[in-house]
């Protein structure tokens, strides 16, 4: 486990995406960066993580099969209203946007770069959440 520079463990961050290319890419980059990372292949399975809890920020896909990301966001809020959400998809359509803007969630268009993701994550684990849309 990769530790702070402060000391302190590293943020704890869950990965909920349908993909299980985009899935292990994320969890890979982001195990990189430092985090400690789950994943989840599902809604329904990431949500029952999250009633664990413990997570610094819930990463999800939006267009799923079965719960979608828009509900995962809805339920996360009510479990643990402390974790962070960032959202990461491949469809994104304005009414997304304006929601996410809403709701201060930060949206990544798929594909992500490494340096965009690194960005959003760091921003939204800060709480300097950039609410203007989709990030590049």
């Amino acid at each position: 486990m990769v530790v702070g520079t402060d000391g302190s463990p590293p943020h704890r961050v869950l990965v909920i995406d349908d993909d299980p290319r985009i899935r292990s890419l994320l969890e890979d980059v982001l195990g990189v960066l430092g985090y400690d990372v789950t994943v989840a292949a599902s809604g329904t399975e990431g949500l029952a993580l999250v009633e664990g809890g413990g997570f610094d920020l819930v990463l999800t896909d939006l267009r799923m099969p079965g719960i979608s990301g828009w509900e995962v966001v809805e339920r996360v809020r009510r479990t643990d209203p402390r974790a962070r959400l960032l959202v990461v998809s491949g469809t994104v359509a304005d009414s997304d946007v304006e929601r996410a803007c809403r709701e201060r969630i930060e949206i990544l268009p798929k594909p992500v770069t490494v340096e965009a993701l690194r960005q959003a994550v760091s921003r939204m684990l800060s709480g300097e959440h950039a609410s203007d849309g989709p990030q590049a």
